[in-house]
């Protein structure tokens, strides 16, 4: 009588020790257990690897208060002729840019625009669409150099009026030859690299 029963069973906290150890990772084999599954910790869906620093939050466009209402100061400075290109150069950016000189040539085909640049380049079919249209509209079209103008953002601070080209003092200009890849057959690896050499007379003249 002064046995122990051979058939007594582990304290719980003994149990709950050993259910912790029975993860997919453990080499302890899973053991029965009527207490629930603890719960996996949440994770912000932005950030799926917990190492990963969450993303920026978009930079806000400042608003100005006019006697009209608000407007943004893009628009305000598109009142005062004042253009920007401020980011790498594609076919919606062209797209915006060639209407706002459109529209500034109409509204006053003898008052200066002025295009402040800050880019990295981008695509070079988007940037002529820039340039030729700079050369289209009648009135003068003064470039300033902020930041970095490099690759087709340099190209288009060149295609300013002649003596209304300018460059902030600590501002960086970088022009490279037209990059590009070709594959598929012979024929069509030829046509590409007569293409690029075209674009690259084009450009330096």
């Amino acid at each position: 009588s002064g046995f122990a029963p051979a058939h007594s069973s582990a304290p719980a906290s003994s149990a709950l020790r050993m259910s912790s150890l029975s993860g997919s990772n453990s080499p302890y084999r899973r053991i029965p257990t009527m207490m629930p599954e603890e719960p996996q910790p949440e994770v912000d869906p932005r950030r799926r690897n917990p190492d990963e620093q969450p993303p920026a939050a978009p930079v806000r466009m400042p608003v100005i208060d006019t006697e009209g209402g608000q407007m943004d100061v893009i628009s305000r400075l598109l009142k005062d002729r004042i253009l920007l290109l401020g980011q790498g150069v594609d076919d919606e950016v062209a797209n915006v840019l060639v209407a706002q000189l459109l529209y500034l040539a109409n509204e006053d085909p003898e008052a200066d625009i002025t295009l402040y640049i800050n880019s990295p380049g981008g695509s070079v079919s988007a940037g002529m669409a820039i340039y030729d249209t700079m050369q289209y509209v009648p009135c003068d079209v003064s470039t300033v150099c902020f930041g970095m103008a490099a690759s087709m953002g340099a190209f288009l601070l060149g295609a300013g009026a002649k003596g209304k080209r300018r460059a902030l003092p600590n501002s960086r200009i970088m022009i490279h030859q037209p990059l590009g890849g070709a594959q598929g057959q012979a024929a069509d690896i030829e046509i590409q690299a007569k293409e690029i050499l075209f674009i690259r007379e084009v450009l330096n003249t």
